[in-house]
């Protein structure tokens, strides 16, 4: 196929919305005094951008509200880390033009390339290699992966931090450190006239929640320990956050929510619900909590607290993260290829506001059969699901794929998920599997667990598993 040059391309809208493209199309239409049908001038809109159809158009659009309701990302915002992606980006990418066996799709960048570059939309990696990105689509590719909708808005928000972090309004970091260590002694001792202080020396840290930044500060520690120390002093605490008009609600509400950065507690989960986290929350992201915890939590015990009251929705996916055999393998043809209806609703990370660095995923379009599986495969292993993971690899699904860096079996040791890895192992997986020699494998992954967390529950029980095998 011809892919369109980069040069002389419309630039996406701001803020993409369908219906504007919508009303864009009527306007030609009426401008061309009605000579051309709808369906040419929708094509001729979606191609002023580089979409090679208008339906490339729609499902781009579609993927970028999804994304403007889950919030831009705060992950990495940093001017030299931003400048440096754009680099390895545009590296991956046209680095391949020339070889003639190319590595794998290590971090994603051409998947990345091919999610959001409209004229790159859908195609792929065979396909890619026959164009060359430019640096403003490298940098459009870094943006979109933290959900900002271009690049000028990434650097908008660097600043915006920036300036905050300089202000001179910022109170001084000797007595931020002084002030919080203070206020974890008062959270320790149960002491309300120490959380009095704590909020009269710094009140910005009892507003409401509002980003993966609520889990530091004193009123996390104080819901925290009331989750775990169900005493009278630690209740008469957490009741005292009302008093100095903290609002617990959203605290309780994000806390539940989750973050994806590392597998959640279920005693944590039980706590949140007991202490009046809103299991039925509308989420602005248009996705429920269990759709949440089944992509976040990794741990199926405290995902199932949350099934036990959501009815869960039919995908492939949540299927598969619930442990529900019967209705992910009916998204499975009988030749072990996923069907028209585990495409149409995939698992999107960026929907859901998950910034886990090692899942590399984006929403590729045209994804190919295994990336599909491995949506699936991934989330079971992730929530320990060994019956879904059995039943995917007796349909054919190869034990040690990744489209990423890791694969499941390394994602399970990063995470000490002891009986996943165990059951992986049992199944023929390859603890030296690397797609690629500056990959890691689930040894090496181990190796350094042991080294720096040894003390962690699970790192050496799976040491163990992983050592001596060859």
């Amino acid at each position: 196929m011809t892919i369109p040059s980069a040069d002389g391309l419309r630039p996406l809208p701001d803020c993409p919305k369908l219906d504007v493209e919508e009303e864009r199309v009527a306007e030609y239409v009426r401008a061309q005094q009605g000579v051309v049908s709808l369906q040419t001038a929708r094509e001729v809109c979606a191609a002023e951008y580089g979409f090679a159809s208008w339906e490339n158009l729609v499902g781009y659009f579609i993927m970028c509200e999804a994304h403007q309701r889950a919030g831009t990302s705060g992950m990495n915002l940093e001017r030299a880390r931003a400048d440096e992606e754009v680099k390895s980006v545009l590296k991956d990418f046209n680095s391949r033009k020339d070889m003639t066996e190319p590595p794998p799709d290590s971090f994603r960048h051409l998947a990345a390339a091919a999610t959001y570059v409209p004229r790159l939309y859908g195609l792929s990696d065979d396909e890619l290699r026959a164009a060359a990105l430019t640096e403003s689509e490298a940098q459009l590719v870094v943006a979109r992966q933290r959900r900002f909708m271009n690049w000028n808005a990434l650097n908008n928000k660097i600043a915006e931090m920036l300036k905050y972090r300089t202000t001179e309004h910022q109170v001084p970091r000797a007595e931020r450190v002084t002030a919080m260590n203070d206020a974890r002694q008062a959270v320790r001792d149960r002491d309300i006239g120490g959380l009095n202080r704590a909020h009269q020396s710094i009140p910005n840290w009892f507003g409401p929640a509002d980003g993966p930044g609520f889990t530091v500060g004193p009123v996390w520690d104080v819901i925290k320990q009331c989750i775990t120390s169900q005493d009278a002093g630690s209740r008469a605490l957490f009741d005292h956050l009302y008093v100095l008009g903290v609002d617990v609600q959203s605290y309780l509400d994000c806390a539940i929510v989750g973050s994806g950065f590392s597998p959640v507690e279920t005693v944590v989960i039980r706590g949140l619900v007991r202490l009046g986290a809103n299991v039925s929350q509308a989420l602005p992201d248009g996705f429920n909590l269990l759709e949440h915890a089944v992509g976040k939590y990794m741990n199926g015990e405290a995902v199932d607290i949350i099934a036990s009251r959501i009815t869960p929705r039919r995908a492939f996916w949540i299927a598969a993260g619930l442990g529900d055999v019967e209705t992910m393998l009916s998204f499975v043809d009988r030749d072990g290829r996923p069907t028209t209806e585990a495409r149409r609703d995939r698992f999107d990370p960026n929907a859901l506001a998950i910034d886990r660095i090692f899942f590399a995923s984006v929403p590729r379009p045209n994804a190919s059969d295994a990336e599909i599986l491995w949506e699936g495969f991934m989330l079971a292993g992730l929530n320990g699901r060994l019956a879904a993971l059995g039943a995917l690899l007796d349909v054919g699904f190869p034990i040690d794929y990744s489209p990423g860096p890791e694969n499941i079996l390394v994602m399970s040791v990063r995470h000490q998920l002891t009986p996943v890895v165990e059951f992986l192992l049992s199944r023929g997986a390859d603890p030296h599997y690397k797609s690629w020699p500056n990959h890691w494998s689930a040894v090496d992954m181990s190796n350094a667990s042991q080294q720096h967390y040894a003390d962690r529950p699970g790192v050496s029980e799976i040491h163990a598993m992983l050592s001596g095998r060859r």
